[in-house]
């Protein structure tokens, strides 16, 4: 018998399942249905569980406005033997969604302190753009492993990758053939946990490589013989600059990577990952008519210095950049 819980999620403000899922945070996540505007259900994997997540607009008027608020109508499918708590998943699924942070406040505030600069315009169209971001809250080593392979990589490699190797390594979990009026039969196969440690410390660099992962084989044996040895022992407690000093000790964790690590696995939200993508619209919203090529990191982080929750501003420009090519 398939072990699920069904459960909704109703009036959820600043929030788009597209924005979250196709933003370059997650990679276990793919589309079900587009309602001829945007992707609005997906299936994924976190903690274990697989989800099936439908998104509709509410459509009522308030204060003689259309109401913008979404609900989430959502599956979720658990081990075999694993109890159903219902007060329990939904903690579980708010945590990960970030659903007790006010993002309309955030948003608010990244215009203010951004509204007397040169690239105050970009900024508002990029927030607009990316209206439903939120960051998820991850597990740290799947977060840790993924974004070690995501090095100068793209994400439908990454995403192949992982799944690799979740699908050897990881644990098998049953689905419905429909679920919401979504035919499920062609993920059926493919619905596995990413692997814990312990499968992970036992793999070879021949098994990662034979995983799409490439020259960050090496890389990955070692720092999961690290994460083995508890390395993350202790790591939540300690201020973003000892906690980036000590993630860049790990074998494929740069500065971009462990910012990731941090943004997306710690929620440390002042973290600024800076890729290409990243720096070509930093480059592009406050360096008007400057070459790429002379702008530096040290400059970028200057820009953002002193703006509250920066995380979440590069996501809204990072989302809009790419999304425009």
């Amino acid at each position: 018998m398939i072990n699920k819980i069904i459960l909704r999620l109703e009036n959820i403000y600043d929030i788009r399942l597209e924005d979250i899922f196709e933003n370059g945070q997650c990679f276990r996540w793919k589309t079900l249905e587009n309602n001829g505007k945007r992707n609005v259900s997906y299936i994924g994997i976190y903690n274990e569980r697989i989800y099936v997540i439908k998104e509709t607009e509410n459509t009522y008027l308030k204060e003689g406005k259309k109401d913008k608020s979404i609900n989430l109508d959502v599956c979720i499918y658990l081990k075999e033997n694993e109890k159903i708590n219902e007060e329990n998943e939904r903690k579980i699924l708010s945590h990960y969604l970030d659903l007790e942070r006010d993002y309309s406040k955030i948003k608010d505030n990244i215009i203010e302190n951004t509204k007397n600069t040169i690239g105050a315009i970009e900024v508002k169209q990029a927030i607009e753009y990316g209206e439903g971001i939120r960051i998820l809250k991850q597990d740290i080593i799947e977060t840790t492993i993924s974004f070690i392979i995501s090095a100068n990589n793209n994400i439908p490699r990454i995403k192949k990758s992982v799944e690799l190797l979740s699908k050897r390594y990881g644990e098998k979990i049953e689905i419905d053939d429909e679920m919401f009026g979504i035919d499920l039969r062609e993920f059926k196969e493919n619905m596995y946990t990413f692997p814990k440690i312990n499968k992970l410390i036992c793999l070879t660099e021949e098994d990662f490589k034979n995983a799409g992962t490439g020259f960050r084989a090496k890389r990955l044996v070692c720092t999961i013989e690290k994460l083995n040895n508890g390395f993350l022992e202790d790591l939540e407690c300690l201020l973003d600059e000892e906690l980036f000093e000590k993630l860049v000790l790990l074998d494929g964790v740069g500065p971009k990577v462990a910012n990731c690590i941090m943004l997306f696995a710690y929620n440390r939200l002042e973290s600024f990952p800076i890729d290409v993508w990243v720096k070509r619209v930093m480059t592009e919203v406050f360096f008007k008519g400057i070459e790429e090529e002379k702008i530096t990191n040290d400059k970028i982080m200057n820009i953002v210095k002193n703006i509250k929750n920066k995380g979440i501003m590069q996501q809204y420009l990072f989302y809009w950049r790419r999304e425009r090519g």
